[in-house]
């Protein structure tokens, strides 16, 4: 779970939980700006897979590759992330 989305909320990670239950995808990612990505829920069948990433793009990586599988949640502030001072400053300003 990445800690620097503040948009995140309970809510979506439920809905998450809930498609994955109600669909069988292996990967639940959400969607924003038509892009897949983080916050997802992988199947534990693809964990032996993500224990050997070796590049910093990770999960990103194993989304992309079973793109066809995963089912989306929207969530369209998702591309918020706050990983300096300044772009907490920013989304403090709006």
């Amino acid at each position: 779970m990445v800690c620097d989305q503040p948009f995140l909320s309970t809510h979506l990670i439920q809905k998450m939980i809930d498609i994955y239950y109600l669909k069988s995808n292996p990967i639940v990612a959400s969607e924003y700006t038509g892009v897949l990505g983080v916050p997802a829920l992988f199947s534990s069948s693809l964990f032996p897979e993500m224990l050997n990433l070796k590049t910093d793009k990770g999960a990103k990586q194993i989304i992309n590759k079973y793109a066809r599988q995963v089912a989306t949640v929207n969530f369209p502030r998702g591309e918020i992330d706050i990983d300096t001072f300044t772009d907490y400053e920013s989304l403090t300003r709006e």
